[in-house]
């Protein structure tokens, strides 16, 4: 399959795609270009300034938007243009930032940190909406995507360097996770497949994982690991997809700038109908 571009966003590092199936809208952040994006499916682009580098944008419970910048999670109001601060999960680790996170089916936050110096490492961070933070995974490399399957019992998240997909069970009560095991092993694959990034789960199940340095968003199966579709992209860092559209039925795949004097279309948006659907996203807060 072909990607084709959505948005001439021409971002830096686009990433962390999130369609509000209420707004009826793509969000997607632009990192190193310090810009959160919103986007109709007309391809009406409003743009949000940040006030520093913005990891990741999840979805709450209200009209605000929860954000991972580089002092913490914020929770933003795009109508207002207004934050709040919510909570710095990592303390003690000066120089790292929120890089991936999403909610989780019981409304809490999960944020993963990258080191922004060599010899330092990340972790991923679990945060409830009354501001409490556990230390779930430490020794990370750069903690990315994750995701969880159709019937909420099982997590997947990506630390790349590990080169693998990780699945974990996840307990719907504690939101907590046990049973670390890999779902897609990418320690073999060849240089041009490129490493996995950030991810989505369809309502099949199956896992889209997009490949930095591999031009591609592919298919696994996640019990065997197989890969079973790819989605060609032009542009060499695939950062992230996820599934929007009124019938979710569109794979939204941000970017990185990076190649684009060969590749003029990198740090677009693209998009792709891939014949399968994907699942509302998760949002923080309590019901």
């Amino acid at each position: 399959m072909q990607a084709k571009v959505f948005l001439n966003a021409q971002a830096t590092l686009g990433e962390g795609p999130l369609w509000d199936d209420v707004r009826g809208c793509l969000f997607f952040v632009d990192i190193e270009g310090k810009k959160l994006h919103k986007v109709t499916m007309a391809g009406e682009d409003t743009v949000y300034d940040m006030p520093s580098r913005i990891g990741t944008v999840g979805l709450t419970r209200s009209r605000r938007l929860i954000v991972a910048l580089e002092a913490g999670l914020y929770l933003f109001d795009p109508e207002e243009r207004a934050f709040e601060f919510l909570t710095q999960p990592e303390t003690d680790r000066k120089g790292n930032r929120g890089n991936d996170g999403k909610p989780d089916p019981a409304g809490n936050m999960w944020i993963g940190t990258m080191p922004m110096e060599q010899g330092k490492l990340g972790a991923l961070y679990r945060v409830t909406p009354d501001k409490a933070s556990v230390n779930v995974i430490d020794g990370l490399g750069c903690a990315n995507g994750m995701g969880w399957s159709p019937d909420h019992k099982t997590m997947y998240f990506i630390d790349t360097p590990s080169r693998a997909v990780w699945a974990f069970d996840f307990d719907q009560l504690t939101s907590s996770i046990s049973n670390r095991r890999v779902a897609v092993d990418f320690s073999k694959a060849e240089e041009s497949e490129g490493g996995p990034d950030g991810m989505t789960v369809d309502a099949e199940g199956k896992l889209w994982v997009a490949q930095w340095g591999g031009m591609q968003v592919a298919r696994y199966d996640n019990v065997t690991g197989e890969k079973l579709d790819q989605v060609d992209v032009p542009a060499p860092c695939t950062s992230c997809p996820t599934f929007g559209g009124e019938n979710l039925d569109k794979l939204f795949i941000t970017t990185a700038g990076f190649g684009r004097e060969k590749y003029p279309h990198a740090g677009d948006v693209f998009v792709a109908d891939v014949g399968v659907k994907g699942m509302k996203a998760f949002r923080f807060g309590r019901e």
